[in-house]
């Protein structure tokens, strides 16, 4: 798929699994040493359920936000950190973002 990185994709199959990017020259990760804060930046897991999901997430007080990407990446995707810190981008496609959630959303072309 093409993204707004350099990098490369892993693939399995015809499926996109892993996005090896290289970050761009202001990227916080090019300050300091990697070990203020690591190489690894973020999960992306393909999903279903949305409602069900921000129903859970909302019940457990679990803070998120909410993306909505329109074009050849179209699909919602929630982001929530992990109890370790780690980001973790929950993508679920053709499920349209409950009319509750809207004005919380991120839209992106």
């Amino acid at each position: 798929p093409k993204v707004d990185r350099r990098g490369y994709w892993l693939y399995a199959g015809d499926n996109a699994i892993v996005h090896l990017a290289v970050p761009k020259p202001d990227d916080r990760r090019n300050k300091g040493s990697h070990f203020d804060h690591g190489y690894f930046d973020h999960v992306a897991l393909s999903c279903a359920g949305l409602p069900a999901m921000l129903d859970d997430l909302d019940q457990k007080k679990v803070p998120y936000r909410i993306n909505v990407l329109s074009g050849e990446f179209a699909q919602v995707q929630v982001v929530a950190k992990d109890p370790a810190g780690t980001v973790i981008e929950l993508n679920f496609q053709n499920e349209p973002l409950p009319p509750a959630y809207q004005s919380a959303a991120t839209m992106t072309a």
